[in-house]
């Protein structure tokens, strides 16, 4: 087949991690895929390029409507002449949408990845363009289903598919624990957070958490975002920003815990991370956290917004014996490789593709 990808950005995000991941692995098996994102690329064309998979800027800029974005991607459309076109994201999604009034697409899926991806304004234009997708898919069931309370999407019109992960890496980095924890200098109990820096991954309640741990637990923060500045500010002593990072696999299987403070999520692919990495975790249980995470049995769950009950749930971890976090690891990489392991879900996707064909 020849599949086009269209992403709102291509930069260290989840949902774009996701779609280039995708992108590499239908390549990998023989289909024709190129990607389009709607503003310049800050990350990831390189992995692109090592896979050989084209990929385009439409030119345009954040936060700002552009019709031009419709006639620059008509242009590759018309050009590649695709199968299948595939966007992520709420603003790639509805430019798609409106695309296809231009320009003939046998088949268009639009992808959101959380339970909200912008305000009324935006579901409003969702629920406007619906019939001009002929599916629209989240990453997690209690996404698909806030999305059907909200009508943001119309029952028989949107589907669950869960996000797909290579393990290979973060496997292949668990196995040098030790070597790594000696490279970073990690000492005592260190743990990991991995985010964009953004309102909805409220760090400002991880900090409120960690004020009520012992004085020696660090808090190691890998990522950026527009809310750098302003987190910096508010953070205390034992919590370190890294900025952007490459090596997250090594990261992960140096530290001793994972901790999510969201107020929002959809399906978080840094928990799939955590568990490929044998990093147990202690996460706000939003979206479809719950769906990777079984509460006291492949981690620890906690309501968001509770600096107490997510200090708790710290303190219970890092003091817990370690037998008892290797079974909590445990599960959580035995769930995670039978039910998102990157092979099965790109069966799904191709099946998705020609479905209606």
């Amino acid at each position: 087949m020849k599949i086009l990808f269209v992403v709102t950005d291509l930069d260290l995000g989840g949902a774009e991690a996701q779609v280039v991941t995708l992108a590499c692995g239908l390549k990998q098996r023989g289909h024709a895929v190129e990607v389009a994102s709607l503003i310049d690329p800050l990350a990831r064309t390189e992995d692109l390029d090592a896979a050989g998979v084209p990929w385009h800027s439409l030119g345009m800029a954040r936060g700002r409507p552009d019709p031009q974005g419709i006639v620059r991607l008509r242009s590759i459309i018309r050009r590649f002449r695709p199968d299948a076109v595939h966007s992520h994201m709420v603003h790639a999604n509805l430019l798609t949408r409106l695309t296809r009034l231009t320009v003939r697409l046998p088949r268009l899926i639009t992808t959101a990845h959380s339970t909200h991806e912008g305000g009324r304004l935006l579901e409003l234009a969702y629920r406007a363009t619906d019939a001009l997708t002929d599916l629209t898919t989240n990453v997690s069931d209690a996404s698909v289903q806030a999305y059907l309370d909200r009508r943001v999407s119309a029952p028989g019109r949107i589907i669950s598919v869960v996000n797909g992960l290579d393990f290979s890496p973060f496997l292949a980095a668990a196995e040098r624990r030790e070597e790594l924890r000696a490279r970073f200098g990690f000492s005592g109990f260190t743990w990991l957070a991995v985010a964009r820096l953004t309102p909805e991954k409220d760090f400002p309640n991880a900090f409120r958490a960690l004020e009520q741990l012992p004085p020696e637990t660090q808090l190691l923060i890998a990522g950026g975002g527009p809310e750098q500045a302003a987190l910096e500010a508010q953070a205390g002593p034992n919590v370190r920003f890294l900025g952007r990072r490459t090596d997250v696999p090594e990261l992960l299987a140096a530290a001793d815990g994972f901790v999510l403070p969201s107020q929002l999520e959809g399906l978080p692919m840094v928990l799939l991370e955590a568990a490929a990495a044998g990093l147990p975790v202690v996460s706000t249980d939003v979206g479809g956290v719950s769906e990777i995470v079984e509460d006291g049995q492949s981690g620890l769950l906690v309501p968001p917004g509770d600096s107490a009950a997510l200090a708790d749930a710290m303190l219970r971890l890092q003091t817990a014996p370690a037998a008892e976090r290797a079974r909590l690891a445990h599960n959580a990489r035995t769930h995670a490789l039978r039910n998102y392991e990157l092979g099965r879900v790109l069966d799904r996707w191709e099946e998705l593709y020609v479905a209606g064909q």
